[in-house]
């Protein structure tokens, strides 16, 4: 059941109020009522008597509607405000409505009374919610303009990130200075990667690493660049080369950074990565991988070999397993291949399905012939018509070396 309506008559001629209440109750409005005639009286009802709407004399004796309104303007009360009078000029009326007024009612037509009170109501009412609105739609404007704002920080911040992360990667210029003929696709799924390459010299070997970390974005490329620090560590401070035991020291520092005291909280981020050193001296290649492949050309035909079964880090038992180092004689040995999974991975073609080993192998021996120039723009036209409008499914990051021979 609703609640009745406060109303709060200004009025010195109690028979017109009456006259007034006859007409509400006879269009079924229940109200409780409380009639005022002076100043005095008119502010203590509106702090004690809270009403739902004013129906105001036109002219009292000490008191008019004129004051009354300009007195809810100072108090701020947004009370629906209708006007009852004898006479009143059209010029009055236009004043009282701009200065607050809801209607007119004139005594000798209080049939219409009822009406518009619930006219009044209802305005108030559409009045009320339309403010809400507009401050729920300034605070959803608010929370968006923050949240551009946020996004645009942290935008900001990811692509300063991005500018760090490709300063502190290897410049394929540095490659080019031991092997003329390489090539680079490194192409993140967002602005930062979780794909990474590496390479340095030591003594007569030119040590080169591809890794992929643990899923991608701000997260996977902050262990990749751990992952590039510690290699830089292993090979250049410690002195190792041997491409198995640089994977077995840099599975043993993932694992200790990412030890917590807690054992039940481990982190279990990784990277898989293959390592190729290149012994000019010898003329041999070793390679190891961590749930990395080796491709090679040889006789112009694509040799594979295949990685050890066991990632860096993350929270396999295999921890004691030991990485396999093979060796091939340089001199047999056309050029070299080192990735990611981002590329088989790749959602497209007609039926949207991944584009897999078997068709990337078939598309590195399809290119043999061409420059390892031509070689990188031909397998990024592939990747961009395999892919089409889909969204790129990983980072991706291939690395080609030919040797001369």
């Amino acid at each position: 059941m609703e609640k009745a309506y406060r109303i709060l008559f200004v009025e010195d001629i109690p028979a017109d109020v009456e006259f007034m209440e006859r007409q509400l109750k006879l269009a079924n409005i229940d109200f409780v009522s409380k009639r005022v005639y002076e100043e005095e009286g008119f502010l203590e009802a509106l702090a004690n008597f809270s009403p739902d709407i004013i129906i105001c004399d036109h002219s009292l004796p000490h008191f008019d509607s004129r004051i009354a309104l300009e007195i809810m303007k100072e108090t701020k009360q947004e009370i629906p405000f209708l006007l009852v009078t004898g006479t009143l000029s059209d010029e009055y009326a236009v004043e009282c409505l701009k200065e607050g007024a809801y209607d007119y009612i004139l005594k000798s037509n209080l049939t219409r009374l009822p009406y518009a009170f619930k006219n009044a109501l209802s305005k108030q009412k559409l009045m009320y919610e339309n403010k809400n609105f507009e401050v729920k739609n300034q605070q959803i404007q608010k929370s968006n303009e923050e949240f551009i704002n946020k996004n645009k920080e942290m935008i900001d911040s990811i692509n300063y990130a991005k500018e760090i992360q490709n300063a502190v990667l290897p410049k394929e210029s540095y490659m080019q200075q031991f092997f003329s003929e390489t090539f680079l696709i490194n192409m993140p799924k967002d602005i930062v990667s979780g794909d990474f390459y590496w390479c340095a010299q030591r003594g007569s070997k030119f040590i080169v690493a591809v890794g992929d970390c643990t899923g991608h974005g701000v997260p996977a490329a902050l262990i990749s660049m751990m992952g590039y620090n510690k290699l830089n560590h292993i090979v250049n401070i410690i002195g190792l080369t041997k491409p198995s035991h640089i994977l077995e020291q840099l599975d043993f520092e993932i694992r200790e950074a990412f030890k917590k005291e807690d054992s039940e909280h481990v982190i279990p981020d990784g990277m898989d990565i293959a390592i190729c050193a290149i012994d000019r001296k010898n003329n041999m290649v070793e390679f190891s991988g961590a749930n990395r492949p080796l491709y090679y050309l040889k006789n112009d035909k694509l040799e594979i070999i295949k990685g050890s079964k066991k990632s860096i880090g993350g929270i396999s038992e295999d921890i004691d397993t030991d990485f396999t180092n093979h060796t091939i004689s340089k001199d047999t040995i056309e050029s070299i291949y080192l990735f990611t999974d981002g590329f088989m991975d790749q959602f497209g073609g007609i039926q949207g399905k991944k584009f897999l080993c078997k068709r990337f192998r078939e598309l590195i021996s399809s290119t043999r012939i061409y420059t390892m120039k031509e070689q990188q723009e031909l397998l990024i036209d592939a990747l961009n018509d395999w892919k089409g409008e889909r969204e790129q499914t990983d980072d991706i990051c291939l690395l080609g070396i030919r040797f001369q021979i």
